[in-house]
């Protein structure tokens, strides 16, 4: 199946290569072909500020990641998959204000129908970066580099395709003085040599700030996230105070330092402080970064979800989609965050950032632009605010609250000779342990397909439960597939690619295909996504491999989601690969009371018996199957309570998963440790679930 590879580590057994002859390469140039195990080599350095290479022509994709590929030896002429070393050296602090963060490093397809993904290793074998998706070109930021990296890439899909790598290090500029300034009815217009910017005041409150060493303001992003740019807020006025003219709406005070150009918010007293730059902008080659001063007790939420993190002070947070399902990954994250200052801003884009919450708090995207709306007020009103301007959460169906069941039945070569309508004999199951059940997704789109679509859903309405498919490659069959009596669509990595746009577009259009050929309410997942797709689907946080661990770290995973307004945000109960009856349990309680709810059947082993099973509440017998019966049950009679709360989130943008800390900002003890792995759901429930195995003396 085309997810798992996006797990894949360095072969423990591939000879990596290290170079012993690194300077010897040729640099702004390709790279001369291997012909030995030594991989093709370059080095960045103040000398050679950036290096390409030319892959050779690839007849055939391995249609897997790095464990597919042979050790370097058996490869030396990087036939089956291509290996570059690049070695970084630069001064001491040269990454501690870069608004890039990192060695920008892709790679461009000659053919971009096709498929490569690229993994980058540090020299002891760990992953640091990886762009693994359909995206062409494929690109990511090696952090803080230094030292020697070993670049994989992989023809995934391929026929007869070859690319081009590139790596940089990036150089940066800071805004010099203010050179000029005008404007009136809520835009004005500033210059600083090279740089432009433009300040709009909204309505609502909010502040939408341009910048640009180019002098153009573009949006990349179109109307993909923001639909409708709110009206501008025309009462305005200015004034002159020396070292900064102010900018005043009826909500705050925009202040421009002159020398050099810096800005700062400011609550309409022109006393308050809400958020102040202490240094001017400053761009890189291909990034902009924003550096602010820090408050003594100033928090940080946001940035979309963040695996195993829900406040982020002394942090440096991640923005982008790099399909990581482990802690530390970032996988749904989105160009957002809140601070306790009173304020939020969304970065209208879809490029990557970096977000450092130390002091100062640095904060960039890879792009030679700032595109920022600043938003006012406390954490609820916030996230009201970001989600009026990217979208609002769906209102799901009802079904769409209760569990949700996924495995493949046609041909599955897990399970053995299968035929679709065997999904119904598992939805027999749960009638028979009365157990709730939602929707089952039939299908897992990776050469599983479906039969007999009608009758299977015909078959699952009698059990008060909706026919969900997992989609890898389109959507072109959604209109008949509705129509046959799908009601849930599932989208993957091979077909969202790396989330931002493709997969905004895909959810979009699933939900609406939904509605647009039933009477039902779209009901969608995603496992990458970007902005805005809280409005269309449920965040998955990916294939997880069972262990206390990742029972702990997903808690406030998706507390912390709820942050950037992503109302319907979880992951596997058990997980997907491994099995364990007492982990399940364990999680299957933690999610209980998460809005929504799925288990992955068909893929698991026992870690125990080291045998297939499926990961239906009963598989494990008692007692097990009574404890996950009672808490779905629980669940069951919550149905108008959870409902209550999915149209909130509808209307406010808040979500039902919440960390203590949304409901009592003033109480200390609600960033501390013991609030960490423990959230309510709504303002009534506090969940405290167990995430370490129990021992009885």
């Amino acid at each position: 199946m085309r997810r798992l590879h996006h797990r894949s580590r360095w072969p423990a057994l591939a000879a990596v290569g290290l170079t012993t002859a690194l300077a010897a390469a040729l640099l702004g140039a390709p790279a001369e072909p291997a012909h030995a195990a030594t991989p093709a080599s370059a080095v960045l350095d103040e000398a050679h500020k950036s290096v390409t290479w030319q892959s050779p022509v690839y007849p055939k994709g391995t249609v897997g990641g790095p464990t597919d590929c042979p050790p370097a030896a058996e490869d030396p002429d990087n036939e089956v998959c291509d290996r570059f070393d690049l070695t970084v050296s630069t001064p001491d602090g040269y990454w501690d204000d870069n608004p890039e963060g990192g060695v920008p490093i892709s790679i461009e397809w000659q053919k971009p129908a096709e498929d490569f993904d690229m993994y980058i290793y540090d020299s002891a074998g760990k992953q640091v970066a990886s762009s693994a998706g359909t995206a062409d070109p494929e690109a990511t930021v090696i952090p803080r580099a230094d030292g020697t990296y070993h670049v994989i890439v992989v023809p995934y899909d391929v026929t007869d395709n070859s690319f081009t790598g590139k790596a940089y290090l990036p150089e940066t500029t800071d805004s010099g003085n203010l050179t000029s300034f005008g404007g009136d009815h809520g835009s004005y217009s500033i210059e600083a040599g090279e740089l432009k910017a433009k300040a709009d005041f909204l309505a609502d409150g909010q502040l939408r700030l341009q910048a640009s060493p180019s002098g153009e303001f573009t949006d990349p992003a179109g109307s993909a996230i923001i639909r409708k740019q709110p009206t501008v807020q025309k009462h305005t006025s200015t004034f002159d105070k020396g070292d900064y003219y102010g900018i005043r709406s009826p909500d705050a005070v925009l202040r421009v330092y002159k020398k050099p150009l810096r800005f700062g918010l400011y609550k309409a007293d022109n006393r308050t402080r809400i958020w102040q730059e202490d240094k001017p902008l400053r761009w890189s080659t291909g990034g902009m970064r924003q550096s602010l001063e820090r408050g003594a007790d100033e928090q940080f939420f946001g940035g979309g979800e963040q695996n195993g993190s829900f406040s982020h002070r002394d942090k440096t947070v991640y923005v982008a989609n790099n399909t990581n399902w482990n802690e530390g990954g970032y996988n749904n994250s989105q160009p957002f965050y809140l601070s306790s200052a009173g304020y939020g801003v969304y970065r209208n884009t879809f490029a990557p950032g970096v977000y450092h919450f130390g002091s100062p708090v640095q904060t960039g995207q890879q792009e030679r632009r700032l595109d920022a709306y600043y938003f006012i007020g406390d954490a609820k009103k916030v996230i009201g605010k970001y989600t009026a301007l990217v979208g609002k959460p769906f209102m799901p169906p009802v079904y769409g609250l209760e569990p949700g069941d996924a495995d493949c039945y046609l041909h599955n070569a897990n399970q053995g000779e299968r035929h679709t309508l065997d999904a119904l004999k598992v939805a027999d199951g749960y009638t028979q342990n009365q157990i709730p059940l939602g929707w089952m997704l039939v299908n897992d789109g990776y050469g599983c397909g479906y039969e007999n679509l009608p009758e299977t859903a015909k078959g699952l309405q009698d059990h008060n439960a909706q026919l969900g498919l997992w989609t890898q490659n389109g959507l072109d069959q959604l209109v008949d597939q509705v129509k046959a009596g799908q009601r849930v669509a599932k989208l993957d990595v091979a077909w969202v690619g790396q989330g931002y746009g493709m997969a905004l577009d895909a959810c979009d259009k699933a939900k609406s295909g939904i509605e647009e050929n039933s009477d039902a309410r779209g009901f969608v997942w995603l496992p990458v996504s970007w902005a805005g797709a809280q409005r269309c689907g449920v965040l998955w946080s990916g294939d997880q491999s069972l262990s206390w661990d990742f029972v702990r770290w997903q808690i406030p995973t998706y507390a912390g989601a709820t942050m950037s307004g992503i109302a319907y945000n979880t992951g596997d109960v058990g997980s997907i690969y491994r099995h364990d009856a007492k982990m399940y349990a364990r999680d299957l309680q933690a999610k209980s009371f998460l809005p929504a709810l799925m288990t992955m059947d068909g893929w698991a082993t026992d870690l125990t018996t080291k045998k297939k099973i499926n990961q239906q509440p009963w598989v494990d017998g008692e007692p097990y199957t009574s404890i996950n019966r009672t808490y779905l049950q629980l669940r069951e009679r919550l149905l108008p309570y959870l409902y209550t709360l999915s149209a909130e989130a509808a209307k406010t943008g808040v979500g039902s998963v919440r960390p203590l800390w949304l409901e009592y900002p003033d109480d200390p003890e609600t960033l501390g440790a013991n609030a960490t792995y423990e959230y309510l759901a709504g303002s009534d429930f506090l969940v405290a679930p167990v995430y370490q195995e129990v021992r009885h003396p």
